[in-house]
């Protein structure tokens, strides 16, 4: 159970400032610069440099694994009471199904973030986030898509990982390692066309590519099975499907 009024999140970004807004008491939010310190004023949360951390006893671990040499290191410097991290450590890549427990990938990347949840005696880990311009959707229309279209992808709606963000806050314990989906993976080509159900994506086109490696996974992708966790936490998304937020959003 929580441990104090009072929440400290390091890393105050955009999921951050989400779970702040939510939050039934003080927040202090910790930013690598002052360029969002207004906005995050703004939502309520009381705005840190590193330099002006304190003692708490809720210290939630939002930043991105990118922002750190030594990611483990940072987790344990702030006394992390729960890690945020990343359904993509798991291994499996040819379509099968991961739950909180399923086997995780020796890859680099993988094993930076693994070393991090160690210092962190809870762990959430969640689906790609997405919100209406931010999230895969967003970038391939930029760019162009990653990998194979018919590859699966697990989402969540960053509203959604808020919520679940704040029930572990509350309700969950020293060990806990959870997982975050809203259990409706999309191939890359469905989300393209979710999208494309709002205005602002109407039209648009992306070039799908499996020829290059370099450019994303090749893989089938998995699905996650977060039952465990929704049960423990009393949680349920929102939104139970990209498609379900987009048509909620239409206008």
């Amino acid at each position: 159970m929580v441990t104090g009024t009072e929440l400290y999140i390091v890393g105050c970004g955009v999921l951050g400032l989400r779970i702040g807004s939510l939050w039934p008491g003080p927040v202090y939010g910790e930013t690598r610069t002052t360029a969002r310190h207004d906005e995050l004023r703004a939502a309520g949360i009381i705005p840190r440099l590193s330099h002006e951390r304190h003692d708490c006893d809720n210290v939630l671990f939002c930043a991105p694994p990118s922002a750190f040499e030594d990611y483990a290191g940072a987790v344990a410097e702030a006394k992390t009471r729960v890690l945020i991290s990343s359904g993509g450590v798991f291994a499996e890549d040819d379509g099968g199904v991961c739950t909180e427990l399923s086997s995780t990938s020796s890859s680099p990347r993988a094993v930076k973030i693994l070393k991090a949840e160690e210092q962190a005696p809870i762990v959430l880990r969640l689906a790609g986030l997405y919100d209406l311009h931010r999230g895969p959707h967003e970038y391939w229309f930029r760019k162009g898509i990653a990998g194979p279209p018919d590859s699966l992808v697990n989402l969540l709606a960053y509203d959604d990982a808020a919520r679940a963000a704040v029930a572990v806050l509350l309700e969950a314990q020293p060990g806990d390692l959870l997982l975050a989906a809203d259990m409706a993976p999309r191939t890359r080509r469905q989300i393209v066309e979710a999208a494309r159900i709002h205005p602002d994506f109407r039209g648009r086109t992306v070039e799908f590519s499996e020829e290059d490696p370099s450019r994303g996974p090749k893989g089938k992708g998995r699905t996650y099975d977060c039952s465990f966790t929704k049960s423990k936490l009393n949680w349920e998304p929102k939104f139970p499907s990209i498609e379900a937020f987009f048509r909620a959003h239409h206008s």
